[in-house]
């Protein structure tokens, strides 16, 4: 269990690290618009994204209200009982 956990979370980081390296060897020959979209934009560009960073103040004032609900429904209701966990494998692919 432990390869293959160590696994999934080297897979996404090779393809981020090949990007990346792709970007940084071809970037003579793509245009500034792209390398742009591939690698990303200033600190100051981001502080410009009124409507980004107001989506970000919103996610977080939701994201809040939600932790402090199901903390409230946790001590109102309690936590429900969880079923035995059941591992089910097909190993013929069926």
């Amino acid at each position: 269990m432990t390869g293959s956990v160590i696994l999934e979370i080297l897979i996404p980081f090779i393809g981020t690290s090949l990007g990346a390296a792709m970007v940084f060897l071809l970037s003579k020959q793509i245009s500034n618009n792209l390398q742009k979209i591939l690698t990303g934009f200033t600190a100051e560009d981001v502080k410009k994204d009124l409507e980004g960073l107001q989506t970000m103040r919103n996610l977080a004032k939701k994201m809040s209200f939600m932790i402090k609900a199901f903390a409230d429904a946790k001590t109102r209701y309690g936590v429900p009982e969880m079923e035995d966990s059941f591992f089910t494998s097909f190993p013929d692919g069926k």
